[in-house]
């Protein structure tokens, strides 16, 4: 557990700053909380006793308050893809193992050309010539000509990285030792060598600084610098024409023409619509926005929101595919292994990786700015310079936050209507309890006539019209008989209106439909005629059209003749009915025959026209 104060004395224990340069760094604002923080003891109790670990308990406390320093490394490990949750200590230890000795050939193979590799020394002057010449400065240097234009290339770099090594995290008294750089320099050197397709590109060095700091073990280390670059290695290449970054700056600028039409059209007008100020951000993850601890804090929220459970055999089996967009992902016990921001897009079906969490990042510092850009923004410059007054004035947690808001903004503008890849079975909408769409969907179709209905709407036909013309089917369901047998086996609904006390009636025994005696006088005698006047003329009624039930419960409702009366509306007086005397009696009929009809409230009908949308 950690005390109330406990947080800024572990993090000064663990990252200790020279005493020079404290008042040039930025502040920092993360400290580890108890109940939120991964703690050490919350990690160990995370795994089983073979080994497994519950990466979906692991991920909550992530998100909600970071890693504690002394499992960051650990912690990272699994992260990144370095290790399978599912696996075991034994299996880890061997692949632990194969991956040291792995590393320690290529180191070998790099200190043949190079013999200053491994030697706790780095260089920061060239070793050869442009054109493969060794330079004779004695000692660690290369001793004879470079005729292989891999080596030669990979050799022209070695300099530039120790260059980059220098001006490293040059606060931290743990770069103040000479061995450090070194170990850093050699783990940049061999990944240079390995990676020939993209080599070193200045920004690595950024990325594989705290992997050299976490990990005492310098093998280990290199792995967890290799996991970090698999996602971000695309933004490192570069050519005449493109950088690889560029991608996401694309997708930044569509995020924010989606969400701000406004801002963007402003940075349109600034010339900034290619967002190039949004450069240095997203090459290196916020290094130099934030303090090394809130950096690191960032990176750890931001993997585990990302974090997606395939990422392990993603990486080690290069043929392998996610089910992201399989019909596997609707398992709730798969998608609590997912972070939330990768969950919310495996979900829409959302698979482009320049989707990444660090774009809706540099989209939700945008959109605090918003009004700051568009108020004093009066050039590139003016940007740029908004943006750098970030710099240690950016609570990590908060940008998180913010940038998930702005992710579920884009999501429901754009992907919101889109029918997910992973659904292979046709969704069945439900409009309310107990009525489902295809109890409803034929209000609106005209049975036979229309040749476009649903397939699944075949079992359901209207009811035959009362003059005989439609055959009768034994094997067919009408309708209107359907909705008759849910309505008597249904009983009182708790989700129907009560109806007031007022308008109840009950039958006789007879089944007339008259009224029952009551003991207690009438009020008026006045009323009472004009009650039975009031009946009289609705039996009439009746009488000169005895199909008229019948034909109400065929008639089919369609957009130009909306369907009867709301359910409220109808319990109060119309004009008509307060001339005869508003006779409840009337009204009650009138509320029976439209259920019998089938006809459907506004609000009903408007869910109805949703769902045939959907279908379209």
């Amino acid at each position: 557990m950690f005390s109330r104060n406990a947080g800024a004395e572990d993090l000064e224990a663990f990252y200790p700053i020279r005493e020079e340069c404290k008042a040039d760094v930025p502040k920092t604002r993360f400290r580890p909380r108890a109940g939120k923080t991964l703690s050490a003891r919350r990690w160990h109790a995370a795994f089983s006793e073979e080994g497994h670990l519950d990466i979906a308990k692991v991920l909550r406390r992530i998100q909600r308050g970071g890693i504690h320093p002394s499992v960051k490394g650990l912690v990272w490990e699994f992260l990144l893809g370095c290790f399978d949750p599912n696996s075991s200590f034994e299996e880890r230890n061997q692949l632990r193992q194969q991956r040291r000795e792995r590393y320690g050939m290529w180191k070998t193979e790099c200190q043949n050309m190079v013999p200053v590799i491994g030697s706790g020394k780095f260089i920061t002057t060239p070793v050869i010539t442009d054109d493969g010449q060794p330079i004779e400065d004695g000692g660690w240097h290369v001793t004879s000509a470079v005729s292989d234009k891999k080596v030669a290339q990979w050799m022209l770099s070695l300099h530039q990285i120790g260059l980059d090594v220098v001006r490293t995290d040059r606060a931290l008294t743990f770069y103040e030792n000479e061995t450090n750089q070194a170990k850093l320099w050699d783990i940049l050197s061999i990944y240079s060598w390995v990676d020939d397709d993209i080599g070193y590109v200045q920004g690595m060095n950024d990325i594989c600084s705290p992997m050299v700091i976490l990990l005492e073990n310098e093998a280990d280390a290199f792995w967890c610098f290799e996991r970090a670059m698999r996602r971000l290695r695309e933004n490192f290449r570069s050519s005449a024409t493109s950088m690889g970054v560029q991608s996401q700056l694309n997708t930044l600028s569509q995020v924010i023409k989606t969400v701000d039409p406004k801002l963007h059209q402003h940075l349109e007008d600034l010339d900034g619509g290619e967002y190039l100020f949004a450069f240095r951000m997203l090459m290196v993850l916020f290094r130099r926005e934030f303090s090394f601890v809130d950096a690191l804090y960032l990176w750890e929220v931001m993997w585990a929101m990302e974090y997606n459970p395939n990422i392990f055999s993603l990486y080690e089996v290069p043929s392998a595919t996610s089910d992201s967009d399989g019909a596997k992902i609707l398992d709730q016990n798969v998608l609590k292994r997912y972070g939330k921001f990768e969950r919310k897009n495996a979900k829409h079906g959302i698979t482009e990786k320049n989707s990444a969490l660090a774009v809706y990042l540099v989209a939700g510092v945008l959109e605090t700015k918003n009004k700051q850009i568009l108020r004093e923004a009066k050039g590139l410059d003016d940007i740029v310079k908004i943006l750098g007054d970030i710099t240690g004035n950016l609570d990590a947690k908060k940008a998180c936050r913010e940038a998930l808001k702005v992710h579920t903004k884009y999501l429901k503008k754009v992907h919101l209507f889109l029918p997910p890849p992973y659904n292979e079975k046709e969704p069945e909408m439900q409009i309310g309890l107990p009525t489902d769409v295809k109890h409803v969907a034929h209000i609106g179709w005209d049975g036979p006539s229309v040749n476009t209905a649903p397939s699944w709407m075949n079992e359901f036909k209207s009811a035959p019209l009362a003059n005989g013309d439609q055959m009768q089917e034994e094997d067919v369901k009408w309708v209107s008989e359907d909705s008759n047998q849910r309505k008597g086996s249904r009983g009182q609904n708790s989700d129907t209106p009560e109806v007031p006390k007022s308008s109840r009636r009950s039958s006789s025994a007879n089944g007339n439909g008259e009224k029952e005696r009551s003991d207690k006088p009438r009020q008026s005698r006045k009323g009472s005629t004009k009650s039975s006047s009031s009946e009289n003329s609705g039996k009439s009624r009746k009488a000169k059209d005895p199909n008229q039930a019948t034909d109400s419960a065929s008639t089919v409702h369609s957009h130009d003749n909306p369907p009867g009366i709301p359910k409220k509306s109808r319990r109060k007086k119309s004009k008509d009915s307060s001339s005869h005397g508003g006779s409840t009696r009337s009204r009650t009929e009138d509320m029976d025959n439209g259920s019998e009809s089938g006809s459907v409230s506004r609000p009903r009908e408007e869910q109805l026209s949703n769902a045939s949308k959907y279908e379209e």
